[in-house]
């Protein structure tokens, strides 16, 4: 049979990772708002570009290699966004897992019984 300071131990343990666990999910989650405000400028430039770039393939300005190139950079930003975005969820599933968001404050009576 453990005793009470093992079972108390032991749980002070299971506290502390799991709130070094949320802590490090906090962090993780600064960082990728810190990343995504990093690449809105360049994805709203790379929009604008790759407009400009079909407005002049359409008028014949530009050959349709360089409008490729355009378009596939502009194709890469998005990507990279929408992975940050991913990441950003995923994050916050772990974190309200972890932290048991959502789940009813007391089980169902059909449950318990």
């Amino acid at each position: 049979m453990r005793g009470r300071q093992q079972l108390h131990d032991e749980y002070a343990v299971r506290l502390q990772t799991s709130r070094d666990e949320v802590l490090a999910l906090l962090a993780e989650q600064t960082q990728l708002d810190a990343q995504r405000i990093a690449l809105a400028p360049h994805e709203s430039d790379a929009e604008r570009r790759m407009a400009q770039a079909e407005r002049a393939w359409q008028a014949g300005l530009i050959d349709i290699r360089s409008y490729v190139d355009v378009v596939t950079a502009a194709s890469a930003r998005q990507a990279a966004t929408i992975a940050l975005e991913k990441s950003q969820y995923e994050g916050q599933v772990a974190l309200a897992t972890l932290l048991g968001t959502g789940m009813p404050d007391v089980l169902p009576h059909e449950v318990t019984e």
